[in-house]
C-alpha cells in the first residue's frame, strides 16, 4: 500500500504520464482480500494522500492519477482486491486461473471501496446485483462476457499480451495520454457523492443484525 501511495504521489508531483502493470507473483493469487491485521496501516497510508482513512478514496485517487495502469490477474481476486483492479484503467486475466467475486454480502456488509459504483457501470443493474447479493466466484469467460473486465486469455498469453499493450501506449505521445484519461474519467468515473452515499450505507450495514426470511411465493 505504502509503495502505491508513493508512486500516486510522483506521478502527480513530476506531471509524468506512466504506464504501470500491476501482476502477482503468487499463482493462486492476484490480491485475495484486505489483509484484516494491516486495515490500520491501509487506512493510515489512504489519509497520508488522500486526506482521509478511505482505502475507497485511495482507490479513486489512483483512478484519477496521471498513471494508465492496467491489472493483469492470475489467480484469485476477490473483496478489496477486485475493487483495486476496478480502479486500475484496464484489466485483462487468465482464462484458467482467474477468479473474481464480492464476497462482502456473506458477511452482512458491502463493497465499501467503490465496488458497487464501478460493477454497476460495467455490468448493469441485475447482473451487479447477481454479483453482489450472490457474494459467487465468477472465471474469466463469465467476467468477461458480464463485463467485469477488459477480456479473458490463456494464461500462456497473458502476460505477452498486456507487455506488448503497455509498450504501445507509452510509445504515444504524452499529451494525448493525459487529455484522453481526463476526459473518460470525466465521463465514466463513478461520482464522490455516490462513494459517499455508499460508505454511510456500509457504516449502517455494519450495525445491523438480524435474520434474511424467505418466503415462497405460490
Amino acid at each position: 500500500m505504502r509503495d502505491l501511495v508513493s508512486l500516486i504521489q510522483q506521478a502527480e508531483a513530476d506531471k509524468a504520464i506512466r504506464v504501470l502493470v500491476f501482476a502477482s507473483a503468487d499463482p493462486d493469487y492476484f490480491i485475495a482480500h484486505v489483509e484484516v491485521t494491516r486495515v490500520k496501516e491501509y487506512r493510515e497510508e489512504a489519509a497520508r494522500l488522500a486526506g482521509e482513512a478511505s482505502i475507497g478514496l485511495l482507490f479513486r485517487r489512483l483512478s484519477e492519477s496521471r498513471l494508465v495502469t492496467i491489472a493483469q490477474v492470475d489467480g484469485r481476486v476477490r473483496g478489496a482486491g477486485s475493487e483495486f483492479v476496478r480502479a486500475c484503467d484496464m484489466s485483462f486475466a487468465a482464462r484458467e486461473t482467474a477468479i473474481f467475486g464480492q464476497p462482502e454480502g456473506g458477511f452482512g456488509v458491502i463493497p465499501g471501496a467503490r465496488g458497487i459504483q464501478h460493477l454497476t457501470r460495467l455490468m448493469g443493474r441485475a447482473r451487479t446485483l447477481e454479483a453482489i447479493l450472490s457474494a459467487t466466484d465468477y472465471d474469466a469467460n463469465l467476467a468477461e462476457r458480464y463485463g467485469w473486465i477488459n477480456r479473458a486469455l490463456p494464461a500462456s498469453d497473458l502476460g505477452g499480451f498486456v507487455a506488448s499493450l503497455a509498450r504501445r501506449i507509452a510509445d504515444f505521445p504524452v499529451a494525448n495520454l493525459a487529455v484522453v484519461k481526463e476526459r473518460v474519467n470525466a465521463i465514466g468515473s463513478p461520482r464522490s457523492t455516490s462513494f459517499a452515499a455508499t460508505r454511510t450505507s456500509l457504516a449502517k450495514a455494519s450495525r445491523t443484525r438480524g435474520h434474511n426470511i424467505v418466503f415462497k411465493l405460490r
